[in-house]
């Protein structure tokens, strides 16, 4: 990891530099969910009335991410075991999303840990350039259609939001897609889209007030 980190830092223009990105990117996942202890890594005893919530909120790490680390199944989430040993990561994540390359950058403590393709605003404007935080996140959302007025339910082969919904600024958020063929380009209403599995991935690593950074200008090409 630290030769890839290196590499990346140095060479950010060189032709290998998206490969050298790629495998950063896997190895940081399977780094963070190993059950080895990493640098600033930490061991949290369960103490009574804790909640995956309630300890992902104390230690600034998403419960879905604390879920997975310590493979705690979905039906045993409301019932942890007082006593139990968990592994709490030590991260601060934030992320970057660049309109001319239409890529989402996530760092941790500002530095590199995956980049995604994703999908921004058919129009310059749509997609608004700034600061925001992820004030919440929702699994399978109902989706509005702001042009028809039509709503559709979670799971509904027309629900543009797909499996997961991460909003931080009134109708703006991040949200799957169920046209993957748009990712990259210009095709959404405003929000960032991004493939189903790529957002489900970010949907467990980011914890609610993620900051995001939208930059850059809206081109043509896309990419």
């Amino acid at each position: 990891r630290n030769a890839l980190f290196d590499y990346v830092e140095r060479f950010p223009q060189s032709a290998r530099t998206a490969d050298a990105e790629e495998m950063l990117g896997r190895v940081n996942l399977e780094l963070l969910y190993s059950p080895t202890l990493q640098p600033g890594d930490q061991i949290y005893t369960i103490q009574r009335g804790d909640t995956l919530d309630s300890i992902g909120k104390r230690f600034g790490v998403s419960p879905d991410l604390l879920a997975r680390i310590n493979g705690i199944a979905p039906e045993r989430i409301r019932s942890l075991s007082v006593g139990r040993r968990l592994k709490v990561p030590k991260v601060n994540f934030s992320i970057l999303v660049d309109k001319t390359e239409n890529t989402l950058l996530l760092r941790n403590d500002g530095k590199f840990f995956k980049r995604y393709r994703c999908r921004t605003g058919t129009d310059d404007w749509r997609t608004p350039n700034g600061a925001f935080r992820i004030l919440s996140k929702v699994k399978n959302p109902t989706w509005n259609d702001p042009v028809s007025g039509k709503t559709f339910p979670p799971n509904d082969p027309g629900n543009e939001l797909g499996t997961r919904w991460l909003a931080f600024e009134g109708a703006l958020g991040i949200h799957g897609t169920i046209n993957p063929a748009t990712i990259g380009g210009y095709a959404s209403n405003g929000c960032v889209g991004l493939l189903m599995e790529d957002v489900e991935e970010l949907y467990d690593l980011v914890p609610l007030g993620t900051e995001v950074q939208i930059t850059g200008k809206m081109t043509r090409r896309g990419r």
